[in-house]
């Protein structure tokens, strides 16, 4: 034990049953002083600029580097906001032509059409099915594929039939594309309103110049109202991460797709931690064994829990899983075993 007028002196803490226990080694320096927190508020004022001035750079480098690598969004800019009738491209290109000067290579028009496209992929899905069991060398017309169906029900026994119930057979595909067919031309026929618009430039400078006025006090200026609203304007994401089946939902939908992935992800960080709390009373070793296994598990829940959101692409699909997946291990590897060792001492 250290005596007062040493250097280094013993901190104790009072257990439940009235013990002075060490609890760690303090020394017996000034501590505290003016002069130690002026140097500390100047070392928080150099990281801060520092931490300023390095986003400047990175912004100009950013620039930098997307001049250098060259894609479609380089080129492009989404509408968010487009009339509901506006389906002609011929007038989003004059519109650009002659309020930019700028020429509209392409213009993609996106109609709320979702449960069509969904139908789609399914449709495909199910010709892949069928291809995989007639193979490639069959054509795969609707005719022909009826053709073979029949045979294939017509060589069928008791056995096959009730096997065809539960696995499905080339028969029950067809049958199910037929459906599908139907319903697909049924939707088709539909009328669709217009929810976003991407145009396509003929040169990258013209993506910046309409963004550039766009995006400031000038968009108010009549002279750049389509009909008579102001568009809202921005780069697109690339078309490749870009989720086209879930362009189109709803505000409404998408906030409430949101919120209960967050709370069942909540509610699962504060399960672990109860787990976390009741293993650590058999030793700390089984508490570290099951904060390992909880933050190997979770990426799996995670992306199920995320498979139920709406993102309007990839990326903030993927920022969204990134999120839950480090609150979740910050949470169960660093904020409850400090609650645990704090319980512990107190």
């Amino acid at each position: 034990m250290f005596s007062e007028d040493e250097t280094y002196r013993f901190l104790t803490f009072e257990n439940s049953n009235g013990d002075q226990l060490p609890f760690a080694v303090k020394n017996n320096c000034d501590g505290a002083t003016l002069s130690t927190g002026v140097y500390s508020i100047a070392t928080m004022f150099v990281v801060a600029i520092g931490m300023v001035l390095t986003s400047i750079y990175l912004k100009a480098i950013e620039v930098v580097f997307d001049e250098d690598e060259q894609t479609a969004q380089d080129y492009s800019i989404v509408v968010n906001n487009p009339p509901a009738d506006a389906t002609d491209a011929t007038e989003w290109k004059q519109y650009f032509r002659k309020k930019f000067g700028v020429v509209a290579t392409v213009c993609t028009i996106v109609t709320d059409n979702d449960d069509l496209l969904k139908n789609l992929v399914l449709r495909r899905e199910v010709l892949q099915q069928i291809k995989s069991k007639i193979g490639p060398s069959e054509p795969l017309d609707i005719d022909n594929l009826a053709r073979l169906a029949s045979e294939i029900v017509g060589k069928r026994n008791c056995v096959h039939t009730m096997f065809a119930k539960v696995f499905k057979g080339v028969p029950e595909l067809v049958a199910y594309m037929q459906v599908l067919d139907l319903k697909i031309n049924d939707l088709a026929a539909q009328h669709r309103n217009v929810t976003t618009v991407f145009i396509t430039f003929e040169t990258e400078a013209a993506q910046r110049k309409v963004l550039s006025i766009m995006k400031t006090s000038e968009q108010y200026d009549a002279r750049y109202c389509f009909r008579e609203d102001f568009l809202d304007v921005e780069e697109p994401a690339e078309p490749s991460s870009i989720r086209w089946q879930d362009l189109n939902e709803s505000g409404s939908k998408v906030i409430v797709r949101f919120i209960i992935p967050t709370f069942l992800t909540l509610g699962m960080i504060v399960a672990a931690a109860f787990l976390v709390r009741e293993v650590r009373d058999y030793g700390p070793s089984y508490a570290a064994v099951t904060i390992s296994l909880l933050n190997i598990f979770f990426p799996v829940i995670a992306k199920k829990l995320t498979n139920l959101e709406i993102h309007r692409n990839q990326g903030a699909r993927q920022t969204s899983l990134y999120v839950k997946i480090c609150f979740f291990r910050w949470v169960n590897t660093a904020v409850v075993t400090t609650i645990i060792t704090v319980s512990i001492f107190c």
